[in-house]
């Protein structure tokens, strides 16, 4: 029992809520962990506003949220086992992130929450491995390398190398759109 904070500055939104993560939800498993609500006021508040459905996937649509406007990730890493923490910064959309999602969901329908955090980490990092982008997607590397070979049959990722060493980048095509050639190159 306590008080819900929500705290809106030139940074971003952070909203706490008093107690930990309801058992079983860590920060390693909070997109693939089944959906519960410990507060039921806070469970309607957000649902009220958009952020979650009546069944109480709210974590991916945050997620989902930020990232199909090429938004940073939410911030769950303040949470401690008194709070629940999520900090989503007040960055300015990515247009051309934007616009790729929207192109690619016009002509094979709505995008995944897999492939949005792996076209987001690739943006930010470049370069990363199956095993890498597993840490992100929280899910077996077989799923994401399936995830990740779907994204590049659409020619959104680019292959680098053969199997345990492979690696994946945003294609050139992704980055001649958004007139970043040069960034490809490097």
């Amino acid at each position: 029992m306590g008080a819900v904070h929500v705290k809106l500055d030139t940074d971003g939104m952070t909203i706490s809520n008093p107690g930990g993560f309801v058992e079983g939800v860590t920060l390693e498993n909070l997109l693939v962990a089944d959906p519960r609500s410990r507060n039921p006021l806070l469970a309607d508040i957000i649902k009220r506003i958009g952020l979650a459905e009546r069944t109480g996937r709210g974590i991916d649509r945050i997620f989902e949220g930020m990232l199909r406007y090429g938004r940073p990730l939410p911030d769950y890493s303040m949470s401690t086992s008194y709070t629940v923490s999520v900090w989503m910064a007040a960055a300015v959309a990515d247009l051309d992130f934007l616009h790729m999602v929207i192109t690619r969901e016009e002509q094979l329908g709505a995008m995944p929450i897999d492939s949005l955090i792996i076209l987001s980490r690739l943006r930010d990092e470049r370069r990363l491995t199956t095993a890498e982008l597993a840490k992100s997607v929280q899910k077996p590397e077989t799923v994401v390398r399936a995830a990740v070979e779907k994204l590049v049959e659409a020619s959104l990722i680019e292959a680098h190398g053969s199997k345990r060493g492979r690696s994946y980048t945003l294609s050139v095509k992704v980055y001649q759109k958004s007139g970043q050639k040069a960034e490809y190159v490097r």
